[in-house]
């Protein structure tokens, strides 16, 4: 057994994407292997694994500058020369906005969901996470809200991010509502409710780590 094995990422050939809109090749990260050490869970809901890196299901292509879904781009064969890619193609917030702009009038219901949680982890990465206080007003903040309450009447919102939801965008007194109607779940999940209504309660919004 190796424990430096065990850490190791280890990438492969880059994945070869075509736009839909120009065709130009987007080369994005494969992995052979990789693992989930030093990993972080938010309460929002995302996760980051620095070891385990995955591409993003919105990219822009960096030709025409179009947004696309991953899963709409056409696969192309490996190219001759050995190589790999380190691009998952996230984007942040600012980005995230335009490609909603573009993507969701035309989206089926499972994709405006993926447009939508992606805009809530780019603004809290922008805001919180990467160390930015969080804003109480402007145009940010009125989208970031308008997205939250979206997203809590879709159906595939699970109620602990509903809860957190709530909280994010300021209804404390909503979000400990909300947790008191929730069936019990498993002991993590529990506890993690339990961590967004001791923060709605001090009238703390911001996403934290879990």
């Amino acid at each position: 057994f190796c424990v430096k094995n065990s850490k190791t990422m280890m990438p492969g050939p880059p994945l070869r994407k075509e736009c839909p809109y120009c065709h130009e090749v987007k080369e994005l990260l494969s992995l052979i292997s990789g693992n989930t050490f030093n990993g972080e869970q938010w309460s929002d809901t995302k996760s980051i694994y620095p070891m385990l890196p995955h591409n993003s299901e919105i990219q822009k292509c960096p030709s025409c500058e179009k947004y696309y879904f991953l899963s709409d781009a056409k696969t192309l064969p490996e190219g001759k020369e050995r190589s790999f890619s380190m691009d998952t193609g996230h984007l942040g917030f600012d980005e995230l906005r335009e490609a909603y702009n573009q993507l969701y009038e035309s989206a089926s219901e499972d994709r405006k969901f993926i447009l939508r949680l992606n805009v809530l982890y780019a603004f809290n990465d922008k805001y919180v996470r990467q160390g930015v206080a969080s804003i109480d007003s402007g145009d940010d903040w009125e989208f970031f809200v308008d997205n939250c309450k979206s997203m809590l009447k879709m159906e595939k919102t699970i109620p602990t991010l509903r809860a957190e939801l709530y909280r994010e965008i300021g209804e404390f007194e909503q979000c400990v509502k909300y947790l008191d109607t929730i069936e019990p779940a498993g002991e993590f999940e529990n506890k993690v409710r339990d961590m967004i209504r001791e923060r709605a309660l001090s009238g703390n919004r911001d996403v934290f780590r879990l």
